[in-house]
C-alpha cells in the first residue's frame, strides 16, 4: 500500500519522529514499518506488503489529511486559518504511527479553524477526538455515551511509535482496536 505526501510536509515529518531507529541510504528512508523515498519529487511512503490486513484506510485518511494543505484562509466562508503545513505533517505521522501500532477501526478527519486537524473515532457508544493544533501536541477527548463517563487529556506528538501508554493509547486499545 502507498500513500503520497507532499514536498512540504517532509520537514515537520521528519522532525516529529523521535527517537528514530532506522537508515538513510541512497535517497531512502526506512525503518521497521515503513520506507520513504527522499529523492522523489513526490515522496512515497510504502507500507510493508506483511501486513496488507491491517488499516485499509490508512491510504484514504492519509489522502484526506493531505488535501486539507489545498484549503486556504477562509475555507469555510467564516475566517477559518488555513491549515499549517506543520500540524497536517504532525497528524499525518502520528494516525499512520497509531494505524501500525493499534489497529484501529476507521476514523474521519476534519480540517479546524484554527489550521488544525481533528481526527475522530466512533465504535458503539464510544467517541474519542484527538486535535493536532500544534504540531509538537495533540489533544484528546474520549466519551462514553450511556454514562460511561469521559476523559480529556494531551500527548506529545513525538512520542509515537512509543506505543503511548498513558490514558490515550488505553482507550483507543481497549474501545476502538479492530
Amino acid at each position: 500500500m502507498k500513500w503520497n505526501l507532499k514536498n512540504e510536509t517532509i520537514g515537520p515529518l521528519a522532525g516529529s519522529v523521535e527517537p528514530f531507529n532506522g537508515s538513510l541510504e541512497a535517497g531512502v528512508l526506512s525503518t521497521s514499518t515503513m520506507s520513504m523515498r527522499l529523492d522523489h519529487p513526490d515522496p512515497v511512503v510504502e507500507l510493508p506488503d506483511s501486513r496488507p490486513e491491517r488499516c485499509a484506510w490508512i491510504s484514504a485518511i492519509a489522502s484526506r489529511i493531505d488535501s486539507f494543505l489545498d484549503l486556504t484562509a477562509d475555507w469555510d466562508g467564516y475566517d477559518a486559518a488555513a491549515p499549517r503545513a506543520d500540524i497536517v505533517g504532525s497528524a499525518s505521522a502520528f494516525i499512520f504511527q497509531i494505524a501500525n501500532d493499534v489497529n484501529p477501526v476507521e476514523p474521519t478527519a476534519f480540517p479546524t479553524r484554527n489550521g488544525g486537524v481533528l481526527v475522530v473515532w466512533k465504535s458503539g457508544s464510544h467517541r474519542l477526538e484527538l486535535e493536532f493544533s500544534s504540531p509538537e501536541t495533540a489533544t484528546f477527548v474520549y466519551i462514553g455515551m450511556g454514562g460511561i463517563g469521559s476523559v480529556q487529556g494531551s500527548i506529545p506528538t513525538g512520542q509515537i511509535g512509543e506505543h503511548e501508554p498513558g490514558p490515550f493509547g488505553e482507550i483507543l486499545s481497549q474501545h476502538f482496536a479492530s
